[in-house]
């Protein structure tokens, strides 16, 4: 049996079920650098089990998924937690609404607050109450023993 010696390779690379990967360290005397089957390492007279790499993190952080003004997911590397991203919207970070202001938003299609605005109780009731119809003054007439009584 031959034994074959590889030597000052580029970096190796992984197969993350979608992707190769470059793999930034040294993984031994020898590594693969690219896609390879179990029948091409036979032919080099390699017995299973294979073992190619085995990195302990990924080299970098990857973007899994991101559209426009949506949520953006990243791995991290290997053993990191996901990272969940939004965007911000052009609301400012604030309490709105209290016991003088009445609140206003506007909500997006995908529910998201894109405005918010405070109105202060005071004005909007008195433009309610401005804006009543007013009644004509009337002096009360009572019926008193058949007598006309005026009250005023």
């Amino acid at each position: 049996m031959a034994t074959i010696t590889i030597n000052n390779l580029p970096p190796a690379v992984s197969l993350d079920g979608t992707e190769w990967v470059p793999i930034a360290k040294d993984t031994g005397s020898g590594y693969v650098t690219e896609k390879i089957s179990s029948t091409d390492l036979s032919n080099f007279n390699a017995t299973s089990p294979f073992v190619v790499a085995v990195p302990t993190t990924l080299p970098n952080a990857r973007l899994l998924e991101s559209v426009t003004s949506d949520v953006t997911i990243t791995d991290n590397g290997a053993g990191a937690s996901l990272v969940l991203s939004l965007p911000n919207t052009a609301v400012t970070a604030a309490t709105y609404g209290d016991s003088t202001h009445f609140l206003t938003i506007t909500v997006d299609a995908k529910g998201r607050i894109t405005s918010a605005t405070n109105l202060s109780a005071v004005a909007f009731l008195t433009s309610i109450i401005a804006n009543l119809p007013t009644a004509p003054i009337v002096t009360p007439t009572l019926w008193l023993n058949g007598g006309i009584l005026t009250y005023s």
